[in-house]
């Protein structure tokens, strides 16, 4: 038996055909550079009838999948049919990062912080992308875990202080659709930029985050430092939020572009993000967030390796 694998996200698309119980080499593409997810299997025609897809955005009543962060670019298994592709089935890409990341061997795992783990209670699986991803696990007793599906990321942003208000009201003038600011527009490659132009409006200054920006020069900047130190500001609400809701005490999976961007420069900053993890003044919740382990996924192509479980017990 032989399946398509394809970890789809708001920027980039990963393949791999999955065969005889073993993951081949995986191929990265660019969506910008497809108009379509038929334009992008077309490579792939002849390999396999199935696919199982992990993807980014959401499943329309027309049957199409469509990744919103990309100009609704749209994933329609009719038009795969067309090339030998008769099986579609889509999984939320969150749910197969978490599939892959809970099976990770120790040492494909970095601990940013070492907490005292629960195993019988939930996990959360977090990532910074394109946008900002969530999913909840919860153990079901066997080694295995159920996989919640989570639009987290759009979890209204909470600010604690004078200089995160200013700067929350002023994102929301910049995406001016009179709607409340979520972690999404500022923990996430869309949101940086708009985090970025923000920040630079309280120093007085009218300044664009770089097409391609040098995440170590811009954070030598007043305003990329105050910018990045933000980042994680929030982040830390967020998974503080999350975390707190799903009683995560068995860990806190991190992953996505942007965070493991951060990591391999040496920007992320940690004491920053659990610094605002562990902020709450209820002595039995303060606890139990100080005892939340965090590790950092360490290897490449995680969902590929979650959609292969879901294949494999099928």
């Amino acid at each position: 038996m032989s399946v398509l694998l394809a970890d789809i996200g708001g920027t980039h698309a990963r393949i791999a055909l999955f065969k005889d119980n073993h993951i081949g080499a995986a191929t990265k593409h660019s969506l910008k550079d497809f108009t379509d997810a038929a334009a992008l299997f077309k490579a792939y025609e002849g390999q396999s009838d199935r696919v199982m897809i992990a993807a980014a955005g959401r499943l329309d009543k027309d049957g199409v999948w469509r990744i919103g962060n990309h100009n609704d670019w749209e994933i329609d298994p009719n038009a795969l049919r067309g090339l030998g592709i008769d099986h579609t089935h889509f999984i939320h890409d969150f749910v197969a990062l978490a599939q892959g990341a809970l099976a990770l061997p120790q040492d494909q795992l970095i601990t940013l912080y070492e907490g005292d783990v629960d195993h019988d209670h939930q996990r959360v699986i977090a990532g910074a992308g394109t946008g900002l991803g969530l999913a909840i696990a919860t153990p079901t007793g066997d080694s295995s875990f159920k996989i919640l599906r989570s639009h987290g990321g759009f979890n209204l942003a909470v600010t604690h202080t004078q200089e995160q208000m200013t700067v929350v009201n002023l994102v929301r003038r910049l995406q001016d659709t009179g709607e409340a600011v979520c972690y999404e527009d500022m923990v996430s490659g869309r949101g940086l930029p708009i985090l970025y132009k923000a920040v630079a409006m309280t120093h007085g200054l009218d300044i664009d985050w770089p097409a391609e920006p040098d995440l170590i020069a811009l954070s030598k900047t007043v305003t990329g430092a105050q910018t990045l130190r933000l980042f994680h500001e929030f982040l830390g609400y967020f998974l503080q939020g999350v975390s707190i809701s799903a009683h995560a005490t068995g860990g806190i999976y991190l992953d996505g572009g942007v965070i493991q961007k951060l990591y391999e420069t040496g920007l992320f900053d940690l004491e920053t993000v659990l610094g605002a993890l562990h902020l709450c003044d209820n002595k039995t919740v303060s606890a139990m967030l100080r005892n939340i382990p965090v590790y950092l996924v360490n290897t490449e192509n995680v969902a590929l390796h979650g959609l292969s479980k879901m294949v494999v017990h099928e």
